[in-house]
């Protein structure tokens, strides 16, 4: 028979403290995410300026006026921090690990300290949980719009489907592939034909997700021209057969690096035990979570992002940490044993790497101050912003990358900079080392750029 649940919480209850601590650690001065710096100036500008536009990205799609299409509820939680405790990185990251912390508390309660426990080891939820991104917000309001759902259907609550509509509904505030949450949710309520509680759950979402209408409604010519730019259009596809098509590349997603590879397999083998049994006695948990994933393979086309799938993972650690009391003495149980001693190992390994990327992005930017003065125009790295925003007006390399197709080279750079009045071009030895561009120099500078800087990090 399987381990009892009360030995399985038993251990678990001396693990999670120092897996809690070791998280804490992993926090301080931890690497940047490059999606950090635009999201962090689009919070910068919306806490000062009432609204996000952006430098970043300037002249692309109208950016520098007004950012229309982007993650509204991170980028309004940034922008309420940014007022309160001023702008940094850790500020901005606060919100996605408070929300990161408490989810892990109600899985504990809720659920089992086990469930938690494998969240928090899966290596793609460790690193976007503390990162300035929105997986954290999908998977916080996403897994609250389940817990709220499933009591609606239990419990018989019409108000807790109306929860569960909002929580859905901030969700797809924070991503648009917070739309899985609606679309699973209706087709559960559909398959159990709660009519009623569908609709609260709809005007629940539509409430939720109101500040996107609005904002839509009345930028609509903006919201469309960065919409349907090229690179979302190309991923996405415009063909009717464009979702099935993604769906059956789901797996280059779900298999695609280590990181989510082990803690797929063991998702899987977890479904193999006992699963009958397991589904008669909750079958509204499976018919929910394989609609999750249905939905993220049709409507996220871009499967080379693996943090897309974060949001699953949740649900994943519940089936898993509920398989403990299942295993028997089969081959089935020796294979989820097998996928599990990978997967602790792994995520172990990964975590650990984690941890140790560590990075002081304000003092590597702050090292242009005694270079270039103060209100200066520069192109440079995105790190920049941490903490220059407020000295420089900053426009990514990423952007001149983006207009050669991602095959910048020193005169395309040179060019860029002339036609914007830039006055100072920052390289750190990334850029120098992607784009090769050692050879940069002042041969093929023109004439009426006033001002070059060749900053190599850790010089």
């Amino acid at each position: 028979m399987g381990i009892k649940k009360k030995r399985v919480e038993s251990i678990s209850l001396y693990l999670f403290l120092p897996a809690i601590l070791f998280y804490f650690y992993s926090i301080y001065l931890h690497a940047v995410h490059i999606d950090e710096a635009w999201m962090g100036e689009q919070s910068y500008f919306m806490a000062r300026d009432g609204y996000p536009h952006s430098n970043l990205f300037y002249g692309l799609n109208k950016q520098q006026e007004r950012v229309v299409f982007y993650h509204h509820l991170p980028v309004y939680a940034g922008a309420a921090v940014t007022k309160i405790a001023g702008f940094h990185l850790f500020t901005l990251r606060f919100c996605s690990i408070i929300l990161s912390v408490i989810l892990l508390a109600i899985m504990a309660t809720k659920y089992s300290i086990s469930s938690a426990i494998l969240l928090l080891l899966m290596p793609l939820f460790f690193k976007f949980s503390k990162i300035f991104r929105p997986e954290a917000y999908l998977a916080f309001f996403g897994f609250l719009s389940f817990v709220f759902l499933e009591n609606a259907i239990l419990e018989k609550e019409n108000r807790f489907a109306v929860i569960s509509g909002i929580m859905a509904g901030l969700a797809t505030l924070s991503h648009l592939n917070g739309l899985i949450f609606l679309f699973s949710a209706l087709f559960l309520l559909s398959v159990y034909k709660k009519w009623t509680l569908l609709l609260l759950f709809f005007i629940g979402f539509v409430a939720g997700i109101f500040p996107l209408v609005v904002d839509i409604a009345k930028h609509y010519q903006l919201f469309i021209l960065q919409f349907s730019n090229g690179d979302i259009i190309n991923s996405a596809g415009q063909h009717a057969l464009n979702p099935f098509l993604n769906l059956l590349n789901e797996h280059k997603r779900l298999f695609r690096k280590p990181e989510i590879i082990f803690t797929s397999l063991l998702f899987i083998s977890s479904l193999l035990v006992e699963i009958r049994d397991r589904f008669r006695k909750c079958p509204h948990f499976y018919i929910y979570v394989l609609s999750l994933i249905f939905f993220l393979g049709s409507i996220s086309p871009w499967k080379w992002s693996i943090k897309y799938a974060v949001p699953l993972f949740p649900f994943f650690a519940i089936h898993i940490a509920e398989t403990f009391t299942y295993l028997k003495k089969n081959y089935l149980s020796y294979i989820f044993t097998f996928f599990l001693a990978v997967f602790l190992v792994s995520s172990i390994v990964f975590d650990i790497d984690d941890a140790a990327s560590k990075e002081n992005t304000a003092q590597l930017s702050g090292a242009i101050e005694n270079k270039i003065g103060f209100g200066s125009w520069i192109i440079g790295p995105v790190y920049l912003v941490f903490n220059e925003i407020e000295h420089y007006r900053i426009t990514s390399l990423y952007l001149v990358d983006y207009l050669n197709n991602r095959n910048m080279n020193a005169k395309e750079l040179y060019k860029f900079a002339a036609s914007h009045n830039i006055n100072y071009i920052v390289l750190d030895s990334a850029w120098v080392n992607i784009r090769k561009l050692h050879g940069i120099n002042d041969k093929i500078r023109p004439v009426d750029i006033p001002h070059f800087e060749l900053y190599i990090k850790g010089q």
